[in-house]
């Protein structure tokens, strides 16, 4: 399930005042038989041998003679290169058998619609999240009747303004209003206590996620392994959820021979993350909408270490709650800010059509888009595009 699904559910859940379970499969690859045309033979290391041994001691006579054992498995095992995709095809049949739909835009993203209920699946491998209302309780006491048929094991816990829950290493808090909140404080804070270096960094204030800091040895490489790592840790939680950071770590992701100054940048940022860690991620949608909201933008030839790139961001929200954002480098050098705002509008559309696509798959009718720009010109293009005069289309 794409991160895009997911923030769908989650405010639509919220919007109509569903139900928010999560239930994790227990140890879900080895729950699944492999393909019956197929042999898979694992070897069995001459060390590991004695262990098993132990356990099965009839397994003396299957030794070989370097000290190996040969085994034929019949169930999927963890390292096997279609572990996943096995287990994908078993949970999928179950969901199906049971009348699930699976979603066009989204394979792991299932409904379940009888009358006025409605029961919705979002899996992303072994790890569920359930949407549903009292109407469809029956529909999720049903796939876990199913579940324990077929002796797969699994854990389950509701959101209520009494217990939050984890998914996916995110945790989701109910309020009092009924509206959520998401955030990884525990995942940020055992972060920066794992890596040395930010043990003792400063907190850096508010709202300043990046600033340049000037030193005499700016213009040195650093080390770009590093760099790199370090900027896709905070890439992935920008992603996830701080939308935050996501410009300043697009920037810094747009160096390809990064130098202390950026890599001081960077511990600035991340200053700028640990004093901000109890920032969270609000879903409030305000109620059932059928308008998909885009607000995009571009910085107009920003990147000089590229031809003069210009740089795209949009945000993508239902009602008053953000769904999904970007920020990236655009790929063509556009010759004026006009052009640049267009290219930004052109990249927010494929996002906005698929939870479009997500939303009518739930059920909502005639779903729209519409697109928040603030370059005049550009927005008189998109208005008339039937024109032989414009400069950034050309007429077939």
């Amino acid at each position: 399930m794409t991160n895009m699904t997911y923030m769908s559910l989650l405010n639509y859940a919220v919007a109509a005042e569903q139900t928010i379970e999560v239930f994790d499969v227990t140890a879900a690859f080895v729950q699944s038989s492999l393909d019956i045309d197929e042999r898979h033979v694992v070897i069995l290391p001459a060390n590991v041998v004695p262990f098993i041994l132990e356990i099965a001691p009839e397994y003396q006579s299957y030794i070989q003679n370097v000290g190996t054992i040969l085994l034929e498995l019949e169930k999927s095992l963890y390292g096997l290169p279609e572990a996943g995709r096995v287990w994908f095809e078993h949970y999928a049949r179950i969901l199906m058998d049971l009348g699930y739909e699976r979603s066009d835009y989204d394979k792991c993203c299932y409904k379940k619609r009888i009358d006025e209920s409605l029961i919705l699946v979002g899996t992303n491998v072994d790890d569920n999240i359930l949407i549903y209302d009292d109407k469809s309780k029956w529909m999720r006491d049903e796939l876990y009747q199913t579940l324990d048929k077929n002796n797969i094991n699994y854990r389950h816990n509701i959101l209520t303004r009494s217990n939050p829950i984890q998914y996916l290493q995110t945790t989701i808090v109910m309020l009092l209003d009924g509206s959520i909140i998401l955030h990884q404080a525990p995942k940020i804070q055992k972060m920066f206590e794992d890596k040395d270096i930010l043990i003792h960094l400063k907190e850096r204030p508010n709202p300043t996620p990046i600033i340049p800091i000037r030193r005499d040895d700016d213009n040195k490489p650093c080390d770009k392994k590093k760099y790199f790592s370090y900027l896709m840790t905070l890439y992935h939680i920008a992603h996830k959820y701080r939308y935050d950071l996501l410009n300043a770590c697009s920037m810094l992701s747009c160096i390809p021979n990064p130098t202390i100054q950026d890599w001081n940048n960077l511990l600035y940022l991340y200053g700028y993350v640990k004093g901000t860690i109890r920032y969270v991620l609000h879903i409030d949608p305000k109620g059932i909408e059928n308008t998909i909201n885009i607000s995009a933008d571009s910085a107009y030839g920003i990147h000089t270490n590229d031809l003069h790139n210009s740089h795209t961001g949009y945000l993508i929200y239902y009602g008053f709650s953000q769904i999904h954002a970007k920020s990236l480098n655009q790929s063509t050098v556009c010759d004026s800010s006009s052009y640049a705002e267009l290219m930004a509008m052109h990249s927010s559309i494929e996002p906005g059509m698929f939870i479009k696509g997500i939303y009518e798959f739930i059920g909502l009718n005639n779903v729209r888009i519409v697109i928040h720009q603030d370059n005049t010109q550009s927005i008189r293009t998109t208005y008339d595009t039937t024109s032989a005069n414009h400069k950034y289309l050309k007429k077939n």
